[in-house]
């Protein structure tokens, strides 16, 4: 074995990734093996104290073993996830001396915490900011006890790159709030939706923090994913993707469920202006199909996305629950839209199909039959494509 190339038996165990037994044997076989057998069973490490209803008590173990001095895997954890650790007062404090010992972790480049309900009473200074490889953060399912708390944490990462806000609660705040790393986020993520009772936080709140004080200051986001949006939202959001118009390439958006989505679609289409978007080249409109919808909200998100000058693809993703719903989508004039002659750049459409719990796999081929049929002239010109939805 040892006669090997070590390019050879690096590439062997590579294809091995998933394979966990298998690398775990390998990193046994010699010292020579262990850095590529590390590098994939380290790379991901998710920490909980629940799987389901079921206890998962790994996070301590894990902890115990970090803190001894002969321990050397710390350099291969790249991605850390820690779910479900404070759901008790009893937990977060038993959890809260942890962050010290997590630090050590410091090759870590991408940390999520999920479903914390006490996030902002933990001790993340002795956590954030010794992560100094750290470029993406996630935040999923969290209670803070404020935004100035929240960009306080942001403040403790400034090498992030990709930020996600996925259904996190605060209290709302009057105060103006800056985030002087707003520039380095290349890839934002901001998804508000009601959960557990509460209703969905206001989105505009967070992104105003975006929206530099001198002109000087310069957004630099690529893909931007917006979703949850309330009619009072439209306004920032217009004025935000203003100062992302140089760099912006993939835009998602959708809307808060409890709204109707006319209301919405006019508003976007006051306050939003694509047509400066020049980089622009992918446009994903979200939860097409619901039964409080009777248009593509009067194809306003439309029209206001085919405005911009050079977008390739567009996305739809169609929320159904029985093929009936289809009906009530305005087709003919979508495939009027879309088949427009001044729409030189466009190149694919494509409807990503999520259905509900009790609906078979035989409601993607009609609502391929449907598309096929009622966009005669947009198939015509580009590809269309359906497909189920990966989430």
């Amino acid at each position: 074995m040892l006669d090997l190339p070590q390019e050879l038996t690096d590439r062997i165990i590579d294809d091995l990734h998933d394979d966990w037994r298998s690398l775990a044997e390998c990193s046994l076989v010699c010292w020579a093996w262990v850095p590529a057998s590390r590098f994939h069973i380290f790379s991901e490490i998710t920490l909980r104290r629940k799987w389901g209803r079921m206890m998962h008590p790994q996070f301590r173990p894990f902890l115990n073993m970090l803190r001894t001095g002969s321990s050397t895997f710390a350099p291969f954890v790249a991605h850390l996830t820690l779910e479900d650790l404070d759901t008790t007062q009893a937990e977060g404090e038993e959890f809260s001396s942890a962050f010290s010992i997590l630090s050590r972790l410091n090759s870590v480049t991408s940390l999520e915490f999920n479903r914390w309900r006490n996030l902002g009473l933990q001790p993340v200074q002795n956590l954030l900011p010794l992560l100094t490889d750290l470029s993406e953060l996630t935040l999923d399912n969290v209670t803070v006890g404020s935004l100035d708390q929240l960009f306080g944490m942001l403040e403790m990462c400034p090498s992030l790159t990709s930020l996600a806000v996925i259904s996190v609660i605060w209290e709302t705040t009057s105060s103006r709030i800056s985030y002087s790393h707003a520039g380095s986020i290349q890839t934002l993520r901001l998804i508000s939706r009601s959960i557990s009772g509460f209703l969905p936080t206001r989105i505009s709140g967070f992104l105003d923090a975006f929206i530099p004080k001198t002109s000087q200051s310069k957004l630099g986001c690529k893909a931007v994913e917006i979703r949850g949006l309330m009619p009072e939202d439209t306004e920032i959001i217009g004025r935000f993707l203003d100062l992302v118009a140089g760099s912006l390439q993939q835009f998602r958006v959708g809307f808060e469920q409890l709204y109707e989505w006319g209301d919405v679609g006019e508003r976007f289409d006051t306050h939003v202006d694509l047509q400066h978007q020049t980089q622009l080249t992918t446009f994903h409109l979200e939860d097409l199909g619901f039964p409080n919808v009777d248009s593509l909200t009067n194809l306003s998100m439309v029209k206001c996305a085919l405005a911009s000058p050079n977008l390739t693809k567009i996305v739809f993703s169609l929320s159904l629950y029985s093929a009936e719903q289809l009906d009530i989508l305005r087709w003919d004039e979508l495939d009027v839209l879309l088949s427009s002659a001044r729409l030189d750049c466009l190149q694919m459409v494509k409807f990503q199909v999520v259905w509900g719990r009790h609906c078979d796999s035989g409601l993607l081929r009609e609502v391929e039959e449907v598309v096929t049929k009622r966009l005669a002239r947009s198939c015509a010109r580009f590809t269309v494509t359906c497909g189920r939805a990966n989430s």
